[in-house]
């Protein structure tokens, strides 16, 4: 499932959330995964490249997160996300954790577009 928001994913509508989290009840997902992409305004990779950086430190070691990944495309003007949590309680405390919040409010200004989401299930 993809979603495109033109703010953070912190501010996704519960709506689509519970509808998520829905679908993937009825599944047989053990983890929740997702990929999230953005790309940096004209002048602001840098800035972007830093708090992603600075979001890595403070998220990785929290508890539910398993995987906590970001890749930038050889120009450095294009991030992506790979995260992996043990379910949604943890990707909720992980949304709702204080730097989050700060990085995320940081990040959308300089973010080209909108932030793309998906969230997958693993073919096995």
């Amino acid at each position: 499932m993809e979603r495109r928001l033109s703010a953070p994913i912190a501010t996704s509508s519960p709506g689509a959330r519970a509808n998520e989290a829905s679908q993937r009840r009825n599944s047989t997902v053990t983890n929740l995964r997702i990929f999230a992409h953005g790309k940096a305004k004209p002048g602001q990779a840098a800035v972007l490249r830093a708090l992603v950086v600075d979001l890595l430190k403070n998220s990785r070691g929290e508890s539910g997160l398993e995987i906590y990944e970001a890749f930038e495309s050889l120009d450095g003007q294009e991030f992506i996300f790979s995260e992996q949590y043990a379910g949604e309680e943890a990707l909720n405390r992980h949304m709702n954790t204080a730097r989050f919040k700060e990085i995320m409010a940081l990040i959308s200004p300089i973010i080209d577009g909108e932030i793309r989401i998906w969230t997958v299930n693993q073919i096995t």
